[in-house]
């Protein structure tokens, strides 16, 4: 007995002669021309697939050429025989078909044809399902064919887009139950094609063809819609016998078929990244806030419209492919299944899908996506609202500016030029009545809504800050015009205004106000700061005021031109107007004469008045400011205290009395002057932290006069406490000396 290759026969049979060509293996054993019986046996079966799991599977047995009377064999198998097909079909077919006994057993019986047995007979195929051992015992020059069902199973892959260059995606075919793997195939690149190619798999076992997300994707497989077509391109089931196999077909990810004899199965599995439904409001943003707020809801305009445009570089492509209604009352929209990829949602009132401009209705104007356009990505999860506000009205922006020539920029001309900054937190508001407001952002700008029931002219004017002048502005888009301070126009709803500037110079300042108390026939020195807060000319005056006024008080104005409070020999009076810059600061010191015969009590009140004329500003500009000076003449020996006060943390100069704010700090300035003709010993100064004040540090003076010795801090409350304060000096402060001694405190929050 001998196991072959299916021979091609010359001589006649139907195997590799006219059907069943090309079977591969050693399926043939030979008996040939001995005499008696002999016998095949293949025992102890089991078929196993390539992880060693145990499958079920079918098995075939046929004679393995013509069978001529008196020639048989006898099949016998653990399992029932089933007649699977009688070869008479081949085209050198010229004799008779076998005679078979016992079909539907575990044991078949063929012999040669009962009449016309010739070269050319027919031949019987026999199938039986998980033996575990089958025999064949050959009567005559014969021979028997072994085969097993290995019918073909193709996965293909079809990618209809990604949702991102990363996603790669892998077809898999496997056993289902046990699972084991039979093939896969993965896509890569840009390739949208994968084919795990014709892979032979065990007949009568179920099989799961399935899709997954290959390493390195970055989406998800449930963001990806897929779907499965199979064909069959064999013979089928049917052909010998069974039933057809059923094919899978539809959406999924997952599918499982159970493939037979005679069947070579191809299926397509498409992938497309998953629709997405874009949907939002269009709504009332009665607020003006450009967001949704609970509350908001629909225009109550009828006939908008949001249409879904491609868009490419940021440009909208015409034309639309969808336009969805929005609901009057709701003011909801809905897109539904909008494939992945770069849109524009375009607000409009039609639906005509060649028009892509956006429109608002009449009397409205956008807050939220204020063009009308939204640019939206649809990747494959669902974008979040899309949503346009509308307002019933008009808005009317600019900016508030100091109009101060900073950085190369002209002084009081009323237009922002140069690096001039908007000034922040000034409240901008319409006529009497109207209860339009807005306070400016930190640069300067603001916007006014204004409701479409508002018909009437209206008057735009900026609250300036204390001391602040307004110089000049614009009316900008409104058609109105300007006349310091104020821009006047009539507005009309739906429109959007800007450009309504206004310019400000902030305020000059003067100061401190001064009182000294002094000895008849001496000398006293105020010093002052002026800061222009524009460009300029300031003008200095002093006037006086004397009790009793027949006594001739003398007073001379000096510029300090080192600013260290002390007049110089070099110092000159000021006698002509000074031209001056934004922030210039300019340092003073009033010099007053007492006269000799002046009593103790008599008195002198200087006004130092400064005049100031803004460049530049059409029509004419100008302010003024005073600061006042009072000298008593004080008995001999007299030690006089005077106390100033600065805000450290919001600047300027020191003065009798300033503002504050919760947090800030506040030094505090005590100057002792001996106004006598005697020298002082042992000199105390005592104070204590003002009421709603904390206690910060304490200082003496930084140089002590000809005369003092040492200076302490005696007595100071702890830090972050209230309580008194006391320096203690030792040795004389001469006649008209004088010492300065400061403290910090922190205003309670």
């Amino acid at each position: 007995m001998a196991a072959v290759a299916e021979p091609a026969w010359s001589g006649g049979g139907a195997f590799g002669h006219g059907a069943y060509n090309g079977i591969t293996g050693l399926p043939i054993f030979y008996w040939l021309g001995q005499t008696g019986n002999g016998t095949i046996t293949l025992a102890n079966m089991v078929m196993r697939d390539a992880a060693g799991n145990a499958r079920s599977f079918a098995f075939y047995a046929a004679d393995g050429e013509n069978t001529n009377a008196p020639e048989s064999i006898v099949y016998a198998s653990t399992a029932n025989w089933s007649l699977i097909d009688s070869v008479n079909y081949y085209a050198s077919f010229n004799g008779g078909s076998p005679t078979l006994a016992g079909t539907g057993s575990t044991q078949v019986t063929e012999t040669g044809p009962a009449t016309n047995d010739n070269s050319y007979n027919g031949s019987i195929v026999l199938g039986t399902l998980n033996p575990t051992q089958v025999s064949a015992t050959f009567s005559g020059n014969e021979a028997a064919l072994f085969a097993l069902s290995l019918p073909t199973v193709n996965l293909n892959l079809n990618v209809a887009g990604r949702l991102s260059p990363a996603d790669q995606f892998t077809a898999n075919i496997g056993y289902t139950s046990p699972a084991a793997a039979i093939s896969n195939a993965s896509t890569s690149g840009t390739a949208t094609t994968a084919t795990t190619g014709a892979d032979s798999v065990i007949g009568t076992n179920s099989v799961t063809l399935s899709v997954t997300m290959a390493t390195g994707s970055t989406s998800s497989l449930a963001s990806y819609t897929s779907s499965i077509s199979c064909s069959n391109a064999g013979p089928g089931a049917s052909t010998f016998g069974g039933t057809n196999t059923a094919l899978p077909g539809g959406a999924g990810t997952s599918f499982t078929l159970t493939p037979q004899t005679g069947d070579a199965i191809t299926c397509t599995l498409t992938l497309a990244p998953k629709p997405q439904g874009v949907s939002g409001t269009v709504y009332n943003d009665a607020n003006h806030n450009a967001n949704l707020d609970a509350g908001e809801s629909g225009t109550g305009v009828a006939g908008l419209y949001v249409k879904l445009a491609p868009s490419s570089g940021g440009t909208c492509q015409s034309p639309a492919t969808a336009a969805a209604a929005v609901n009057t009352t709701t003011g909801a929209y809905n897109l539904p299944n909008v494939a992945p990829g770069t849109y524009c949602l375009i607000l409009d009132g039609n639906n005509t899908l060649s028009d892509i401009t956006a429109s608002r209705p009449a009397g409205w104007i956008g807050t939220q996506k204020v063009s009308g356009i939204i640019q939206l990505t649809v990747t494959g999860a669902p974008p979040p609202p899309q949503n346009f506000g509308l307002y019933n009205g008009a808005s009317l922006s600019g900016t508030v500016f100091a109009d101060t020539g900073l950085g190369a920029g002209t002084a009081n001309n009323g237009v922002q030029d140069g690096s001039e900054a908007g000034m922040a937190n000034v409240v901008v508001s319409t006529s009497a009545g109207t209860g339009i407001s807005a306070s400016t952002a930190g640069n300067g700008g603001y916007t006014l809504w204004i409701p479409a029931s508002t018909t009437s002219t209206l008057t735009i004017t900026p609250a300036a800050p204390s001391g602040a002048l307004a110089t000049g502005g614009s009316a900008g888009t409104t058609g109105g015009s300007y006349t310091r301070p104020s821009v006047s126009f009539t507005p009309a709803a739906g429109n959007t205004y800007s450009g309504v500037n206004f310019g400000l110079a902030p305020a000059n300042t003067l100061g401190p106000n001064g009182a000294q108390a002094a000895q008849p026939g001496t000398t006293v020195f105020y010093a002052h700061t002026f800061t222009a807060g524009s460009g300029g000319q300031v003008a200095f005056s002093l006037s006086n005021s004397a009790t009793p006024s027949s006594l001739a008080w003398t007073q001379v104005l000096y510029l300090d031109s080192n600013c260290n409070g002390v007049l110089d020999a070099s110092e000159p009076q000021i006698s002509a107007p000074i031209t001056v810059t934004a922030g210039q600061k300019l340092c003073l010191i009033v010099k007053q004469f007492v006269p000799a015969g002046a009593a103790a009590g008599a008195q002198n009140s200087i006004t130092l008045n400064a005049a100031f004329s803004y460049t530049n500003a059409n029509p004419a500009l100008a302010s003024s400011l005073t600061a006042q000076d009072i000298t008593t003449v004080g008995p001999p020996g007299a030690l006089v205290l005077s106390k100033l006060v600065s805000n450290l943390t919001q600047g300027g100069a020191a003065a009798t009395t300033v503002s504050a704010t919760p947090g800030d700090t506040l030094q505090y300035t005590l100057t002792a002057v001996n106004n006598g003709t005697q020298a002082l010993n042992t000199l105390v100064v005592s104070d204590a932290t003002p009421a709603f004040t904390t206690f910060v540090s304490a200082a003496c003076p930084a140089t002590l006069p000809s005369g003092i010795n040492t200076c302490s801090v005696s007595t100071k409350p702890a830090a972050g406490a209230s309580g008194s304060l006391q320096w203690t000096f030792t040795g004389s402060l001469a006649p008209s000396a004088r010492f300065t001694v400061t403290y910090q405190v922190k205003v309670n929050q």
